[in-house]
Order: C-alpha cells, then sequence, then structure tokens
C-alpha cells in the first residue's frame, strides 16, 4: 500500500508542475499581449499631440493672413483738405457751375420724364389686359428689342401699333408701350389716369378710393349702438360696363340702399356704404 501511494505521489507532482508552468506561460503572454496593446496606444496617442500641434501652428498663420489682408483693405484716411486754396497756389480755384458740362449735368438731372413714361401708381400692361378681357379681345403682343439708352418696345393689338419711348428695362418698355395704346384707345387720358375713374371707384390719384372709410365708419356706428353690422348683397353687372353692384341693409332701417356700379366687389361694398350713410342720415358727409 506505501509503494503504491508513494508512485502515486510521483506520478502527481510532474503534472502538477507542467499545468502551473503553462498557466505561467498564459498569463505573461496575456501580460505581453496587454502591454503592446499600451504601447500602441501611446504611440496613437503621440501621433494626435503632433497633429495638435500642426493645427494650431496652421491656425495661428491663418489668423495673421486675415489680420495683414484686414490691415490692407482698411480705408485710409483722406488727404487733409486746404482751408484756403487761395493762399496756397495764388489762385482761387475754378468755378464748375459756369462750365459747359455742369449745365449738361443740371439739365441732365432736372429733366421730368416724358409724358408716354408710365404712372408709378398703375401698371398700365394689367390696365391693358383687363380691357381686353372686358371687350373680349385676345391679349396683346410685345416685341421689345435693344436700343441706343435702353430698350423699346412695340406693342401689337388687333392691327393698333405703338411703340413705347426708350426705357431702361424690357418691362418699363412694355408698361410705356401699353400706355400709349391705352392713350390711343382713350381708356386712359393723357396724365395717365383712367378715365372715369373716379365715376368707377377706382383710385384716385393718392392711391386710396375716396369711398374707403364709408364701409368701416358705418359698422363702427352700428358697433357704438349695439347692433349687429349691415348686409351687402352683391351682384355681377353684364354688358359693356362690367362691373359690380351691392345693396346694403339692416334691421334698424326699412329700407334698403343699392350703391352704383363699381370696379370691384369691395369698391361696391364701399360706395353703398356711402350712399347708406347719406340716406339713413347716420353721418353728415359734408358733401
Amino acid at each position: 500500500h506505501y509503494f503504491i501511494q508513494s508512485n502515486l505521489r510521483m506520478v502527481r507532482c510532474p503534472s502538477d508542475s507542467n499545468s502551473n508552468m503553462k498557466n505561467r506561460d498564459t498569463n505573461n503572454q496575456r501580460i505581453a499581449a496587454l502591454e503592446d496593446k499600451v504601447a500602441e496606444q501611446a504611440r496613437t496617442i503621440a501621433d494626435l499631440q503632433n497633429q495638435l500641434q500642426t493645427l494650431s501652428s496652421v491656425f495661428a498663420s491663418v489668423n495673421i493672413l486675415f489680420a495683414n489682408a484686414a490691415t490692407a483693405l482698411a480705408p485710409s484716411a483722406p488727404p487733409p483738405l486746404a482751408s484756403n486754396p487761395e493762399t496756397q497756389s495764388g489762385t482761387p480755384p475754378p468755378s464748375i457751375e459756369g462750365s459747359t458740362d455742369y449745365q449738361a449735368v443740371k439739365e441732365t438731372a432736372t429733366k421730368p420724364p416724358p409724358s408716354s413714361s408710365p404712372h408709378p401708381q398703375y401698371n398700365y400692361k394689367n390696365l391693358l389686359q383687363e380691357h381686353c378681357v372686358k371687350q373680349g379681345w385676345n391679349f396683346p403682343t410685345y416685341d421689345t428689342n435693344r436700343c441706343p439708352g435702353g430698350f423699346r418696345s412695340e406693342i401689337n393689338l388687333k392691327d393698333e401699333v405703338c411703340l413705347s419711348e426708350v426705357m431702361k428695362s424690357k418691362v418699363l418698355a412694355e408698361k410705356s408701350a401699353a400706355c400709349q395704346l391705352l392713350k390711343q384707345l382713350s381708356v386712359i387720358d393723357s396724365n395717365g389716369i383712367p378715365v372715369g375713374e373716379e365715376e368707377s371707384g377706382r383710385m384716385s390719384s393718392t392711391g386710396v378710393s375716396k369711398y374707403s372709410w364709408c364701409k368701416n365708419q358705418l359698422q363702427e356706428y352700428f358697433a357704438k349702438i349695439g347692433l349687429s353690422y349691415p348686409t351687402y348683397n352683391i351682384a355681377p353687372v353684364q354688358g359693356p360696363g362690367k362691373g359690380f353692384t351691392a345693396e346694403v341693409s339692416h334691421e334698424k332701417y326699412p329700407e334698403k340702399v343699392m350703391g352704383p356700379v363699381g370696379c370691384s366687389k369691395r369698391v361696391a361694398e364701399q360706395m353703398a356704404a356711402h350712399k347708406a350713410i347719406s340716406v339713413w342720415k347716420i353721418i353728415d358727409l359734408g358733401g
């Protein structure tokens, strides 16, 4: 029995020793691998630091370049003007007011625009298109070309041909041609204002309809006395003088008021309100 145990002890000892050696080798390999990774990360960090230093130097160079450019582009101070030119040169400075060039520039600056130039308040192309729609005509055609000093446009409508003045752009040239044709068709007067625009409720020369306040004034009156707003019944007008009419009514007044023909629904309501104020004797219009 003792012999067997001794042999077993002799057999176990070498196996345990081999296992410990294998484990030690494995651990050494892992430690070596970790050390390699740490060394690699250290090299990466060093490379990043070098790149940051390079970028910092580049940014510093760029800032210097921008500072130099700003200094070069900064406006320089104008030279000081002489307080008295006569004391320096001995002769007075020449006057330009009497020169020919000065007079030419002055005449050009003070010269009024040509009478056929489009009025800034109106879009004559739109007015002409509206007139064509009312008359059942096709829209006009424009032939606009460059010329010395700007552009000129030739308009053609039902064998009526008109030529615009020389304008700075194609759009202004076409508006000028439309203005010429509207004058020829007697749709606008010689001043470029649509004929009968006051009677039809169109905008006046100030750009505001004289009836624009009436509808608001009527609503404010009924709001003050605690009543509802008046109602408007709008109907289109058929025939050559196309437009709209509005009939205004209110529960306080049994009489309904029909306004004159307006060029639009909004203007028709304003004109009906203007007449209702007078008929119902709400506000003294003063004529």
